[in-house]
């Protein structure tokens, strides 16, 4: 990997194309490394590359009617100006909105299988992963430790954890093991219940035994789930009924491979203050603070939009970025 930094020291890559090479290293699957390539092809820095030019003329024209008023330069009318910054807030709003989910294609997710004692889960994680990695019994209680099992769920990796079944228990050993299950519930980007409460995340309530008689409503729980989904967990067409809901919730659905994606917590903080700098331009335009705030806001998400593709790019930033990907080791 020492050919990448050299590259991109020697200018024949920028920084977030040096950063693609690590990207697409470590993709896990086609999407992500559709993501990756596509950045290292410089789908990124070319959609950042227009937003920078379209803040750079805006400004040429702050700068020459504010410091050269003897010129005669025509003065900026404010629906110019915010129909440009209305454009390009759009275009860093959508690359930040779609960050969650092109991070879960490029890493996947972990996932934590939540519910009460014999409701399911075990069943569920032997579904998903193909093969009976956990034991299922009619017995509440079977599982007493967090189960593990890396899958692959359509375009996305769900790193499973099957828990031990949430309920009051005087036995030691099950009390950690639902300890350890309450622990890997807060820490999920994704939770697949089956009859469990989880309002306010990622959580898709799967309503199991679907062959069965019920009078199960779905809406009594609909309030406190992004889905509520019924499925048999022993049919393996249950599988594909998850990945899809799995991929609307998380977004991945929604994905573009061949686009420009952020990766990375560096990306992800430079767009932002990119996007909430032209956002407070859009502000002093509204509020009539006059064309220098508009132009002190336009001046800082340049400096970021140049701090996300790496034109302002410490010596610092340059090697925690490729110490961070162990590339130029």
């Amino acid at each position: 990997m020492v050919a990448a930094r050299r590259a991109f020291l020697n200018g024949k890559l920028g920084l977030t194309q040096a950063e693609a090479v690590m990207d697409l290293i470590s993709a896990d699957g086609r999407q992500g490394a559709a993501l990756a390539n596509a950045s290292l092809n410089g789908a990124l820095a070319k959609k950042i590359g227009a937003e920078k030019d379209a803040l750079t003329a805006l400004q040429a024209h702050l700068t020459a009617w504010v410091d050269f008023p003897e010129e005669d330069v025509p003065a900026l009318e404010d629906a110019q100006l915010v129909s440009t910054l209305t454009a390009v807030k759009g275009e860093l709003d959508t690359l930040i909105r779609n960050y969650d989910a092109g991070a879960v294609l490029r890493e996947g997710v972990d996932c934590a299988i939540v519910g009460r004692p014999n409701a399911g889960k075990s069943t569920l994680l032997n579904l998903l992963a193909g093969f009976d990695r956990a034991i299922v019994t009619p017995v509440a209680g079977t599982t007493r430790d967090v189960v593990e099992q890396a899958v692959r769920l359509g375009d996305i990796r769900l790193n499973l954890f099957d828990t031990a079944g949430l309920r009051e228990t005087e036995d030691a050993i099950e009390a950690e093991g639902i300890r350890r299950s309450w622990k890997k519930l807060e820490e999920a980007g994704l939770i697949l219940a089956v009859a469990q409460r989880c309002a306010g995340r990622p959580a898709i309530a799967l309503v199991n035994k679907e062959d069965k008689p019920t009078q199960f409503d779905a809406e009594i729980i609909a309030g406190d789930f992004a889905m509520v989904i019924p499925v048999c967990c022993q049919e393996e067409g249950s599988r594909r009924v998850i990945a899809a809901a799995v991929a609307r919730l998380l977004g991945t659905n929604n994905i573009d491979p061949h686009a420009a994606s952020l990766s990375g917590q560096r990306q992800l903080s430079a767009a932002t203050r990119a996007r909430d700098a032209v956002a407070g331009a859009l502000d002093a335009v509204s509020g009539g603070f006059g064309l220098d705030a508009v132009s002190v806001c336009v001046d800082d998400a340049l400096d970021a939009l140049c701090d996300l593709t790496g034109e302002n790019a410490s010596e610092n930033v340059i090697n925690e970025v490729f110490e961070r990907f162990c590339v130029g080791k």
